[in-house]
C-alpha cells in the first residue's frame, strides 16, 4: 500500500546512535543539509542537492525506505541511494531497487507532506533524478566497468569524507557544512 504521508520529513527519527555502517552515513549525511556535486566534466557546474529527508518510508510499513531525499535550484527531486563500502549489495540490485522506488514514490503525495512540513510550497519539476552515491570502494568490488544505466548518477565519496561521514560520534560530523561527492564521467575503473 502506497504512503500518503508522514514520510519523515526534516526530521531526526530511528535510533540516536545507529549501528550499520550505511545507517551512521544516512543520518550524518541528513544532518549536513546539502551534498555538492561535483562534475568531472569540464563543461558542467558544481550541482547542490538540499536533502530534506533521510530513511524516507514509502508503505506504510517501513519495509521500503528511500535512503536520503533532496532537491536542487531547479527543484528536481532527487532519490539518492547510499551504499557503504562494506555493502554486499551487488550494483543491478542496487540500480533496480533505485528504480523502483522512483517508480513508486507518490510525487504529489510528497509535495503536500512537504507543506505540512516545512510552511513552503513546492512543486518538484521533471523526471525523478537518480543517484547511487557509495565510497569508491563499494564501485571497485562490484567491478564496475563500462556498464552503467543511463538515468542513474553514480556519485562517489572523497575517501576523507566517507571517513568522517561514518563516525558515529555526533560532535564530528560538520552540520550544515556540504559534503562534495564526484560524479563519475567516464567508464568506472
Amino acid at each position: 500500500m502506497e504512503r500518503r504521508c508522514d514520510f519523515k520529513l526534516g526530521v531526526i527519527h530511528g535510533r540516536i546512535k545507529a549501528q550499520r555502517q550505511e545507517l551512521i552515513m544516512q543520518r550524518n549525511l541528513f544532518l549536513t543539509g546539502n551534498i555538492i556535486i561535483k562534475s568531472t566534466k569540464d563543461a558542467e557546474p558544481n550541482q547542490r542537492i538540499r536533502i530534506f529527508g533521510y530513511e524516507v518510508p514509502l508503505g506504510c510499513y517501513r519495509d521500503k525506505c528511500i535512503d536520503l531525499l533532496g532537491y536542487d535550484k531547479t527543484t528536481s527531486l532527487y532519490i539518492i541511494e547510499l551504499k557503504g563500502s562494506e555493502s554486499s549489495e551487488k550494483l543491478p540490485e542496487v540500480e533496480k531497487q533505485i528504480t523502483g522506488y522512483a517508480n513508486e514514490i507518490s510525487i504529489e503525495s510528497l509535495e503536500e507532506d512537504f507543506y505540512r512540513t516545512f510552511y513552503t510550497k513546492i512543486e518538484f519539476q521533471g523526471t525523478v533524478e537518480k543517484a547511487i552515491l557509495a565510497p569508491r570502494k563499494f564501485y571497485r568490488k562490484n567491478g564496475v566497468g563500462c556498464k552503467t544505466k543511463p538515468g542513474i548518477k553514480y556519485l562517489y565519496f572523497k575517501d576523507s569524507d566517507s571517513e568522517r561521514l561514518q563516525n558515529n560520534d555526533f560532535d564530528k560530523v560538520r552540520l550544515n557544512r556540504p559534503v562534495q561527492v564526484h560524479e563519475w564521467a567516464r567508464k568506472m575503473k
